[in-house]
């Protein structure tokens, strides 16, 4: 049997997707909102990792505090290539939250998705390189992601 979380703050969209996958087989675990939902996964000893640019709101040390795993996804290594990539000056943002990461000794995978033409060149390699060694503690793994443009409308 597999097991799913569902988590909405609507306990009605909750109720009724339970009843569906109740319906197909499936063991389901409900909760109303994020602190909720990591509880219940905690409790059922369920791995929690945190898929992040690293620029969200919240309390980054509480968030970081209750998973297992960060996935940290690298839009730029400066501000200028920051904004380059996101069209956003979240730069000080991320490396806030890097500070929090580090501080919490949480297990890192980097991953950078690779943009023809930005960062698909051995000189952004080795910045990136210098930039996690640098900066980012907890590293155990380096993922380069294919570009794809299925986000384009964020």
């Amino acid at each position: 049997m597999m097991n799913i979380l569902v988590c909405d703050d609507d306990k009605e969209i909750v109720e009724a997707i339970e009843i569906y996958l109740l319906q197909e087989g499936y063991q389901i675990f409900k909760a109303y909102d994020g602190e909720q939902a990591i509880e219940v996964l905690k409790k059922e000893d369920i791995h929690i990792a945190l898929d992040t640019a690293g620029v969200g709101c919240g309390d980054y040390k509480e968030i970081l505090s209750k998973i297992d795993l960060v996935l940290l996804d690298i839009k730029g290594i400066d501000r200028e290539g920051f904004i380059n990539v996101t069209q956003k000056d979240f730069f000080d943002k991320f490396m806030e939250f890097v500070k929090e990461l580090n501080e919490s000794n949480k297990e890192v995978w980097i991953r950078q998705v690779i943009i023809p033409g930005v960062n698909d060149n051995n000189e952004y390699i080795k910045e990136l390189s210098q930039f996690i060694k640098t900066n980012i503690k907890n590293v155990t793994r380096v993922d380069f992601l294919p570009y794809h443009k299925m986000g384009l409308e964020k």
